[in-house]
């Protein structure tokens, strides 16, 4: 499958201009990021925590919205895109849930549905957002 540059799709309907399949190795890089973006906010809490109260309480989500969103970000741009930046944030999830499961001592089943489903929604509503600001800041010109 050739990749063809974002600013060069248009998924309006022709069926040849977007591709048919997730690119899996594609999603699993932007799970890789996103773990690692995950890792480091988790080794940062404490300093957070200790710097300013209030953010402790803000970090974690922030830092999880933010991996999310990365790891989507390696989307590509055919027509399932949505669904691989899906599976990217969920992936990033799903492989830093064992080291919350070591630090913790266990996994609360709601929080990690609940976190799973923050995955899921912000891997696939950031391809889109992340789409958009491209066809903008492409139609800028600098002369």
């Amino acid at each position: 499958m050739s990749r063809v540059p974002l600013s060069q799709v248009s998924c309006s309907g022709d069926p040849g201009t977007c591709a048919d399949t997730v690119d899996l190795p594609t999603a699993v890089r932007g799970a890789s990021i996103g773990f690692s973006v995950l890792v480091v906010g988790g080794l940062l809490t404490p300093i957070a925590v200790r710097t300013w109260d209030v953010l402790g309480l803000v970090w974690l989500p922030g830092v999880a919205v933010l991996a999310f969103a990365w790891a989507a970000g390696k989307a590509c741009a055919g027509r399932d895109s949505i669904v691989q930046g899906m599976l990217a944030a969920s992936g990033a999830y799903m492989f830093v849930l064992p080291l919350v499961a070591l630090g913790t001592g266990g996994l609360d089943a709601s929080q990690v549905s609940l976190t799973a489903i923050v995955a899921v929604i912000i891997g696939g509503g950031s391809v889109p957002m992340r789409r958009y600001a491209r066809a903008r800041r492409s139609s800028w010109s600098c002369r």
